[in-house]
């Protein structure tokens, strides 16, 4: 398991841990609306890279393109949540660093399983998958791809 993988385990039981304070003392209502999205955007978050330590190097891709839509959820979440008056600026800003710091490590991870020189089928979301697909294309690895994308183009 490469360290990042290591790496990133507490940092996410950290940023739930601390997120979950949060959610605790939003209004009743958003409590149990978005409240309930954000937990489980970060239980899933969790389970998908304790997937990924545990399945085969080829298919890691998938599942960390699947924790960076959550980490991009997330994070207009709580931009939401700060924009309602629902988080002071000091939890906002402190959220929104720990999420970043997940989210650099998750680039990382990306980035390793692509200069890896792994096969694999690639399934792209949001505006990622361009910048993910031009940095397949510039890699001297030979890889067997097979790209699906939904919604996006290069001028997204």
């Amino acid at each position: 398991m490469p360290n990042n993988e290591l790496i990133i385990i507490p940092k996410i039981e950290k940023y739930i841990e601390y997120i979950l304070t949060i959610l605790l003392k939003l209004p009743r209502t958003e409590k149990f609306s978005i409240g309930t999205e954000v937990k489980t955007s970060m239980y899933n978050m969790l389970k998908n890279i304790l997937l990924a330590t545990k399945i085969d190097k080829s298919k890691r891709l998938e599942i960390y393109n699947l924790v960076d839509v959550e980490i991009y959820f997330q994070r207009i979440c709580i931009r939401i949540m700060y924009n309602n008056g629902w988080i002071d600026d000091k939890k906002y800003k402190y959220s929104n660093e720990l999420l970043s710091e997940i989210g650099k490590i998750m680039q990382r991870l990306i980035d390793e399983t692509i200069q890896g020189g792994y096969n694999f089928i690639f399934e792209g979301t949001m505006g990622k998958s361009v910048s993910i697909l031009d940095k397949l294309q510039a890699s001297e690895n030979n890889y067997d791809i097979i790209a699906r994308l939904m919604a996006v183009s290069r001028e997204e």
